[in-house]
């Protein structure tokens, strides 16, 4: 802040050939407009701080959103593989059951065809 030591103070600038001078007035004016900066400097550190906060915090659900949908991603190809592991299941019991069917009619025409021997024979 400014030290005021009488009611009136000579500012000159410099590369001018003009001096101001100041009044008590134009003084507390310009202590205050200094004290508002000062305080708007403040709000704006609070600011910045805040607004990095809020940057971290959205940078940190960013990761974790990446996160989830990288798991999603395995848990999809986890599900096509036993998608695939099913179709391929499904298709051996269909073949293994055309398999079973021929072995039974396959059981079945020899046990008759025994059976017509037999009665042949007797």
């Amino acid at each position: 802040m400014l030290l005021i030591l009488s009611n009136l103070i000579v500012l000159s600038q410099s590369n001018l050939d003009t001096t101001r001078t100041y009044n008590y007035t134009d003084l507390k004016a310009i202590a205050f407009k200094l004290a508002q900066a000062d305080e708007r400097d403040s709000i704006l550190v609070i600011t910045e701080r805040q607004l990095s906060n809020e940057i971290k915090i959205v940078t940190d659900k960013n990761n974790q959103i990446l996160d989830l949908n990288g798991t999603i991603r395995e848990n999809n190809d986890i599900l096509n593989l036993k998608d695939k592991e099913l179709k391929q299941v499904q298709l051996n019991l269909k073949n293994t059951t055309k398999a079973l069917n021929w072995t039974r009619a396959g059981w079945a025409s020899s046990v008759v065809g025994l059976l017509v021997v037999f009665i042949i024979v007797k």
